[in-house]
């Protein structure tokens, strides 16, 4: 069997062995020429003479022969091996970090992408549930006229422009006003802004929800009860248009669902957005 010294590499392949291994590192910072060789002369601690080259793992066999050579090398050979380790060192690392980079670029536009989509597919869906007459709304575009339209439209801005903050802090929204005067712009603006936000707010009538409730009552329904309260009470921003019929009062049973929705609410600092006439 060949020993170490019978298995001989011609010295202008040492410098391609050793490339190889430090080709399949990934390390932190840029490896020196002197950490190399004590890592490979680690890698490579044998008993010489009991160990043959043929039972050896690829790597460890690399590594025997490039120490071996590196040993037998002139002192000239071995300072143009080091200079020319560092060299390709320095640029394994520097692409190393800059293909990481192109990945996490990669990744974040995609991160990005799916963000945007979420974002439009709820914007879509929330807008279409409060009607097309809306979907155009914003608050720039509402026309205050008179003092009190014009407060609600600063402070209207002014909780947009905090959105984050007053969600989390579970601020609540009551606009109370004759019928035809934007209420309802005012709140799908703010539901525009939740939603482009990243947020999720769940709009209804109230009086749909009233029906969704009824609905629910004897067999066949689609949801039970409590589904449709838990839709209402747990959302992360929960928006109603008149929950008080135009033409009467709340009956004691809507009085009812509409309390348990609205003290759990409270309770979980979630915000609730109201327009009443």
């Amino acid at each position: 069997m060949p020993s170490l010294v019978d298995d001989p590499l011609p010295m202008s392949d040492v410098f391609q062995v050793i490339l190889d291994s430090l080709l399949a590192r990934n390390t932190e910072r840029p490896q020196t020429f002197d950490e190399y060789v004590a890592a490979a002369r680690r890698r490579a601690a044998l008993d010489g003479s009991s160990h043959q080259m043929a039972s050896m793992k690829t790597d460890t066999k690399a590594a025997v022969r490039a120490i071996r050579m590196l040993d037998n090398a002139t002192p000239e050979q071995v300072a143009e091996f080091r200079a020319q380790f560092e060299l390709k060192a320095a640029e394994k690392f520097a692409a190393d970090r800059a293909e990481e980079k192109a990945k996490a670029d990669r990744e974040a536009r995609q991160l990005d992408e799916q963000k945007k989509q979420s974002i439009n597919r709820v914007l879509a869906a929330t807008m279409e549930k409060i009607g097309r007459r809306y979907h155009g709304c914003l608050i720039g575009n509402y026309r205050a006229e008179t003092p009190e339209q014009k407060l609600v439209v600063s402070m209207s801005r002014d909780y947009c422009e905090h959105m984050a903050a007053n969600v989390e802090q579970g601020r609540n929204v009551v606009m109370f006003g004759s019928v035809g005067t934007g209420k309802d712009h005012i709140l799908a603006a703010m539901l525009r802004a939740a939603c482009v936000l990243g947020m999720r707010p769940y709009w209804i009538n109230g009086m749909s929800l009233f029906q969704e409730l009824r609905a629910t009552m004897g067999d066949g329904g689609d949801e039970s009860e409590t589904a449709v309260k838990s839709r209402c009470a747990n959302a992360e921003i929960f928006a109603i248009s008149d929950p008080v019929p135009p033409a009467s009062a709340v009956t004691g049973w809507q009085a009812t669902a509409l309390f348990e929705i609205l003290d759990h609410r409270y309770r979980h600092q979630r915000p609730t957005w109201v327009t009443m006439n």
